[in-house]
């Protein structure tokens, strides 16, 4: 698989900064300081510090999976949630 790589992005609203990222197929955000004490280069740089932070994480994490815990942890647990099981004997 490839490796992803984001660096977030920011916005204003309601006179605060607010930085925004994805982190586990979510969007996260977080106020990073008002408009008036903070330049827009410098909320850009707090926010690739978050991001930096959640990418460091994330290669240190490196778990790779096999099938049969795939299937155990994931796959039947998302089944059972949904109450759709696969037919016996569907090919």
């Amino acid at each position: 698989m490839r490796q992803r790589h984001q660096t977030g992005g920011i916005r204003k609203q309601r006179g605060r900064w607010l930085g925004m990222w994805w982190d586990g197929g979510t969007r996260k955000s977080r106020v990073l300081g008002f408009v008036k004490d903070m330049t827009k280069s410098k909320a850009r740089e707090e926010v690739a510090k978050i991001v930096a932070e959640l990418q460091a994480q994330r290669k240190t994490d490196g778990h790779v999976w096999c099938f049969g815990e795939f299937v155990e942890k994931v796959f039947f647990p998302i089944t059972a949630a949904s109450g759709r099981l696969p037919r016996e004997g569907a090919a």
